[in-house]
This record gives C-alpha cells, structure tokens and sequence, in this order.
C-alpha cells in the first residue's frame, strides 16, 4: 500500500512539476514580474511537501572532471549533455564560440542549477568549482613566479535515496549514450599543443587546443597507390580490433615511424590519417619538458581515440640520454619516452597512435625502432612519376598532357621533392606554361645533381688516389730503414 502511495506521490510531484516548468514559460511573458515570482515560490513548497511525502532522505553525488591523473568520462559526458538542458528556472549560462567553429556552445555556468526528468525521477544537477587548497601539483618553472591554485571542476546532481540504482544503472548510461551521440555529430577534429601554464595548474588544463582545418586526405596525397593503400588498411585494421589487443594482453596503441627528406609529405600524411580516423592530433615539443614528470602528466592527459605526434624526434632532444644530469635544462631522457610509448604507462589511455617524424632515421636510437614501438617504419621519399599525377590532378585538374611523359621521366631521375613539384604547379598560368615551367626546372635540377655527383666522385677518386700515393710513400720509406739497417 505504501509503495503505491508512493508511486502516485511520485507522479503527482512529477505533474506538479511539469505544470511549473510549462507555466513559468507562459507567466514570465503575461504577468507581473512580483506576481509571477510569489505564485513560483508557493508552487514550488507545495512541490517539496509532496516529495517529502515520498522520502526525507536526499543524496548527492559527486562527479569530479578528473580521477586522479585522467579525465572523468562520466564528467565529460554529463558537461555535454547538460549543455542542451535549459530551464525556466535557469538564470546564467556560458556562451562561446571559437572563430575557427560554426555553432555556438552552450553550457552551464558555474553555480547554476538545471533540473533533468529521466523515468519520471527529478535529478537535480549543479556545476561547482572549487580551489585546491592543498596537495598543489607542481610548482612554476620560474621561482619569482606566484605560486598557482589550482581549481577542480564537478558536478553535484542531487536525488532521493530510493532513487539511488535508478541512477546508476540507467540515468548515467542514459546520459552516456546521449552525450556520445551529440559529440559524434558534432566532432570536429582538433589540434592540441602543450600549455605552458596548464602543466602547473591542473589535470584538466594541460592542453590547449584549435579546430583542425587541414585540408589533407588520402586522396590529395602524393603517395604510390600501393603504399596509401597499406596504410588505409593498417589504420581500418587497427581502431575495429579492440578486442583482439585485449584478447592477446596487448596496450591498443600503433606507432609509426614517418622519414624521409624534409617536403616529402610527413606533416601531410599525419593530416590525413587524422582526417580519415576523425582522430584529435596532440603535437608534443618535448624540448618544452624540463623533467620526466611533465611528460608523464602531459601523456596522462590525452584523450582516447587519438593521434600523439613528436616530430623530428632526433633533434627534439638529446635521446641518447637515459638518465637526467643535473648540468643539463630539459631532464627528460630516453627511458621516460620509451616507457610511455611502450611500457606500464601505455596501458593508460586507449586507440591511441604514437607517431615519430625524423630526416635522419640513421640518428635514431634502436630502442626506439623495435616493432611494439614504431609498428610500421613508411619511408616518404621523393616524388614519383604516380605523385606527380596526383599532384597535377590537385592543382591543374588534368590526366593526361604531352608533356606528362618527359616530366614523368625526370622525376624518375632527378632527386625532388612532392613539396618542390606542387610549388611549381600553384602558379597562375596557363597548363601549358606551369608545366613547362616544370619541366625546365626539372632539367636544370638534373643538370645539378649530375653536376654535384661528378664532383664527388672525383673527390672520392683524388682521394682514393692519394690513399694510394701514401702506401707508396710508407714503403719506400720502410724498404729504406732495412736497407741502413
């Protein structure tokens, strides 16, 4: 009996409830403001003694934006779905928009209450930010510097007792499902970059970010059909297997190792493989680093579903280093990023691919090369005959030309880059006369490199013959010392 009672309690509260909402609606616009505020508040006591009737026990849960040293995905996808939720009773919200974003976002601000009905059940939610008093996480790099407080970020949604297991096995999915949902239509990839001040300020804030608007696909690249192909396939291969690197005690995680000369198209590809997986890109300058610490926050920070990209990984660093010296500024050594990419801490975070840029993979340490690490090692060379038709394509909307044939027979011989070629086509001239222009200065590169190889090889040969000269020298000057002796 008493469960029933309740049960139309519940549902008087919740009409009451919805009557209050769609009045405050109309009244705002056809009474007086005291009016209209006094009847508010009599409504709204005559509310709370029918949900009194129901229980006298409230609870409030605590929902932080970070857990320890991640982010709190039941945070993230509560701030996205209380985005939309606005009620009569809702007085501030905060409105932004980047100007790199076409819409608008809404969210709520600090203190604002918004009130949810899910299943006939009144959820009460709040968003608090409070100062860390304690337990700061670093200090600043410079010692004159003020000491920062750190904030924490959390919503409190509040409900009855006998409302508890209706939260947590249904509400919170439920809000889950819908946030991943509105993220997915609304995802726009981004491109994030360490901030300076985040490192010592709080989890939450380590990165700082811009919408990523890189023209660059697969389709633009001027790659070998054969070798975007392998790639397309190694990416596809890798987000739908989830289940097989758990099933196998494998981190879900692939590393690729992009080399080559510099304008071969490493920044290119990174572009569209984060086009083609809708990935965010996080570009990591690890001479920002001075201690293995911040590297370990910075990499505990990412997101799921994710690009890190470390370029020109030789000269970031000395990586030859495995332990910090105190004589050096940035202590961030090998073994740190070799344990991040590679080690316990890799576990941390999933879908994640690690790339490495390099000109110079000769300069590498092996550590760094071995499969597990760098999975797959794609060379991006120079420009290829398929390249440059690629790239006439993009730039000149063109297939076929009488001169297709001579360029394409240069390219085959003459050391240049995918960066070099398109430069020629961006010009503004006739198709005729950009290539043409093309295809003499392919020429006159040839002509310069059969120059400069000519030249070494004479240098190689006076030197080889001076090697020679000196043998010849030593032992005519050994055969004389036998010969006094």
């Amino acid at each position: 009996m008493s469960m029933l009672m309740s049960k139309y309690t519940t549902t008087a509260a919740y009409s009451i409830f919805v009557s209050v909402m769609i009045y405050q609606s109309v009244a705002k616009e056809l009474l007086p403001d005291g009016v209209s505020d006094g009847l508010k508040r009599y409504v709204r006591r005559c509310f709370c003694y029918l949900s009194s009737l129901v229980t006298t026990t409230k609870l409030t849960m605590i929902i932080p934006e970070t857990d320890g040293l991640v982010k709190n995905e039941i945070y993230e996808a509560a701030d996205i779905y209380l985005g939309g939720k606005i009620n009569p009773t809702t007085r501030r919200l905060r409105l932004s928009k980047p100007k790199t974003e076409k819409n608008c976002k809404i969210s709520m601000e600090n203190n604002e209450e918004v009130y949810d009905v899910f299943d006939g059940i009144i959820f009460t939610w709040r968003k608090v930010c409070k100062p860390i008093q304690k337990n700061i996480i670093s200090s600043s790099k410079d010692a004159k510097a003020p000491i920062r407080h750190p904030e924490i970020q959390s919503f409190e949604v509040t409900f009855y007792e006998d409302h508890k297991e209706k939260l947590l096995d249904s509400y919170i999915p439920y809000i889950q499902e819908k946030a991943k949902s509105i993220a997915d239509a609304n995802k726009t990839v981004r491109l994030f970059t360490v901030n300076d001040e985040g490192l010592y300020d709080s989890y939450s804030n380590v990165w700082k970010s811009v919408k990523f608007d890189h023209p660059s696909t697969f389709n633009t690249l001027a790659l070998d059909p054969e070798l975007k192909k392998t790639i397309m396939n190694d990416l596809d291969g890798f987000v739908n297997r989830k289940n097989f690197y758990k099933e196998t005690g494998r981190a879900w995680k692939r590393g690729y190792l992009l080399y080559g000369p510099p304008g071969t198209g490493k920044s290119s590809l990174i572009a569209a493989m984060a086009n083609y997986l809708n990935f965010d890109i996080y570009d990591l300058d690890l001479t920002q680093l001075s201690r293995n610490p911040e590297l370990r926050t910075i990499m505990m920070s990412m997101a799921d579903n994710s690009i890190l990209v470390i370029e020109d990984i030789d000269c970031s660093i000395d990586l030859a280093d495995r332990t910090p010296s105190s004589n050096k500024k940035h202590q961030v050594t090998l073994s740190a990023v070799l344990n991040f990419i590679d080690g316990i801490w890799s576990t941390c975070g999933n879908g994640r691919i690690i790339i490495f840029t390099t000109n110079h993979k000769d300069k590498l340490d092996p550590a760094l090369l071995r499969p597990g690490r760098m999975d797959m090692h794609l060379n991006l060379s120079y420009c290829t005959p398929s390249g440059f038709k690629i790239l006439a394509f993009n730039y000149l909307k063109v297939e076929h030309h009488p001169l297709f044939g001579s360029i394409e027979n240069l390219i085959s011989n003459v050391e240049v880059t995918p960066a070099e070629v398109a430069e020629k086509l961006t010009k503004i001239d006739t198709t005729d006369v950009v290539l043409e222009e093309l295809l003499d200065f392919l020429e006159k590169k040839k002509i310069q490199q059969d120059e400069s190889k000519a030249v070494k090889e004479n240098e190689g040969k006076e030197t080889k013959d001076n090697q020679e000269k000196k043998k010849r020298v030593t032992k005519r000057i050994q055969a004389s010392d036998e010969d006094d002796e």
